[in-house]
């Protein structure tokens, strides 16, 4: 007899994607593969349900017959489902297969009972307080190796081969073989998993600009920076506190035009050295001052802490970038991450306050919305560097209250108005959970009547736009936005 609470280091957030959910965290025992046929089979049943009937709990469901083929999902891909903690897994019950009703949140214990017949039935679930243990028995009497669900003309077939073909089921995209290379590298550096670690210790972590260092050095290629004209380092202050920034001059006589940068790290890990590689690439390919600006980071300093130091820099670098020969009046904003997350919302600020607008934004593979249910999220639950489940750490260690993921600041999906913001250049990578959002955010600015360019590079992921150095498609990206800044400076030099 097995126990799905049986502590195996695998954990579920039952959080859902609803509003005011709290969290159900349940232990499960992956070492039992019936327990996990069962409870993956039930995710991803209750999955298919919503995204090919859009059923949501408190909608009534009259006929299950569009679900009518058996379908082989691998168990890779099911691993990725279960490991997305923003999977909607509000339990539901079915009676005759009539209808689906909404009841309250509960705890997965319950959410299917296995009977001897072969049949796995959703049925009425039992409500079970936060932390409560219940045991699952007889989870053991079926073999492994294939579980069927059949309820009325569903059939959902679960192969638990790790080889068997999937029809329907999207297998998440693979890196090209430049990008490869760098995953691998970045692997051999014996980092350990930030989500298993505290903010201080995650900061120590090797990082994938570590790992294309590496990576040059391995093929005995230089790993000198890209050449500019100067580089200097500063504070600047913020209310009561500095932040350290980095100036990148480039070669020639200024004035120069102006890009406040923006580095990610999830509000939590990175710097002014981690994302210097870009910075350098924008300034000598723009002829550009390029500002980079570090900021406060969480847990030690929630949101909005880093949006406010962000948002003090860009005001900062309007009356003082004439110091390095900048033109104040010729501004555009850069980010990347968590990065562009705040450099959309320094356009929405300074929108609101009514203060110079950036004359353009670039935002790459930026953070625009808190959804964990997006197709890429879960296409991507897995992928390197950038997981949903370090997303959420992310956002854990970043938010104060789970509703402060709803401020507009960082929830710029949710912005009531887009309109008047500067042109934009949105960059998104295949292999990133947060490039749905990305696509979502460039459709919104554009129906807001916003000056949009899209643009997705296929078989590279999160962090890839600073790897210039071993990936082509990297050099490309920085070619399109330095492209597209040239060109908006040159209209606002014009006026």
């Amino acid at each position: 007899m097995c126990s799905i609470y049986e502590a195996t280091g695998w954990w579920v957030g039952l959080s859902g994607v609803f509003e005011n959910q709290s969290p159900a965290v349940v232990p499960l025992d992956f070492g039992c593969l019936p327990c996990l046929a069962l409870v993956e089979a039930a995710l991803f049943f209750w999955e298919i349900v919503v995204e090919n009937c859009g059923v949501f709990p408190g909608l009534d469901f009259a006929s299950l017959g569009l679900l009518e083929p058996s379908i082989r999902i691998e168990l890779p891909f099911l691993r990725s489902i279960i490991r997305c903690p923003e999977i909607c897994t509000e339990v539901i019950w079915l009676e005759e297969a009539s209808a689906f009703r909404s009841s309250e949140t509960h705890c997965i214990d319950g959410l299917l009972h296995f009977v001897r017949s072969g049949r796995m039935n959703f049925c009425r679930q039992f409500p079970m307080p936060r932390g409560g243990k219940r045991e699952w028995h007889g989870l053991c009497e079926r073999s492994a190796t294939q579980t069927i669900i059949t309820m009325k003309n569903i059939s959902i077939t679960v192969a638990l081969a790790l080889t068997a073909a999937s029809a329907t089921a999207q297998e998440s995209p693979k890196p090209d073989a430049q990008m490869k290379a760098v995953l691998d590298e970045l692997a051999s550096l014996g980092g350990k998993p930030l989500v298993e670690l505290s903010a201080e210790d995650s900061r120590k972590q090797p990082t994938p600009a570590d790992a294309v260092m590496s990576l040059l050095k391995k093929k005995g290629e230089s790993t000198a920076p890209t050449e500019v004209g100067k580089v200097e380092n500063t504070q600047i202050p913020v209310g009561d506190h500095k932040i350290e920034a980095r100036i990148y001059r480039p070669k020639g006589d200024g004035p120069f035009p102006v890009i406040h940068y923006i580095h990610g790290g999830g509000w939590v890990i990175a710097d002014l050295d981690t994302y210097d590689s870009s910075p350098r690439s924008l300034c000598k390919q723009t002829g550009a001052l390029v500002i980079s600006t570090h900021y406060r980071q969480a847990p030690e300093h929630k949101f909005p802490a880093a949006h406010e130091d962000t948002f003090g820099a860009y005001q900062w670098i309007l009356e003082n970038s004439g110091k390095w020969d900048g033109n104040g009046k010729n501004v555009a904003v850069v980010g990347e991450s968590a990065g562009g997350n705040m450099a959309a919302a320094i356009c929405l600020m300074a929108k609101k306050e009514g203060i110079q607008m950036p004359v353009h934004q670039v935002l790459i593979y930026p953070v625009v919305g808190t959804d964990m249910n997006t197709p890429s999220y879960k296409e991507n639950a897995d992928a390197k560097p950038l997981s949903a489940p370090l997303m959420k750490w992310f956002f854990d260690m970043t938010l104060v209250e789970k509703s402060d993921g709803n401020d507009p600041r960082l929830a710029l999906l949710k912005a009531e108005s887009l309109e008047g913001m500067p042109p934009a250049t949105i960059i998104t990578a295949e292999i990133d959970p947060l490039r749905s959002e990305g696509k979502d955010f460039a459709d919104k600015l554009e129906a807001a009547g916003v000056a949009v360019t899209y643009k997705s590079y296929e078989g590279v992921t999160h962090e890839f736009f600073g790897m210039g150095a071993v990936v082509d498609k990297a050099k490309e990206a920085v070619e399109l936005a330095s492209t597209e800044l040239k060109e908006s400076f040159e209209k606002t030099s014009e006026k």
